[in-house]
């Protein structure tokens, strides 16, 4: 399961959850997080809090999500896109076991 009551700045919850869940496309700045795109996640930040949560961020994705869903822009795309059915299967895993995606 993944823990979102850990996860720094709590405005970006719902979009992880949504991302990670179903696949929907998070914003600007989370989805140039999950590409690893520093530029495009500075160019994206809104606030200055944002940036201060950069290393949290980081550390979330590192410990919580599955390493395929994050890291490129094309790990991003196949993420979204569900390619080789890679996210219906470890969402499937986690609600077999009980577990909320």
């Amino acid at each position: 399961m993944f823990d979102y009551d850990s996860m720094p700045l709590g405005a970006f919850k719902a979009q992880m959850r949504a991302y990670l869940a179903s696949g929907a496309p998070p914003g600007a700045f989370l989805t140039a997080i999950l590409s690893n795109d520093l530029r495009r996640t500075l160019d994206a930040s809104e606030t200055s809090a944002e940036i201060e949560a950069l290393p949290g961020l980081f550390a979330w994705l590192r410990y919580q999500a599955p390493t395929v869903c994050y890291g490129s822009h094309e790990a991003v795309r196949a993420w979204i896109e569900d390619e080789d059915g890679k996210r219906t299967r470890i969402i499937r895993q986690l609600v077999d076991a009980g577990q909320r995606p």
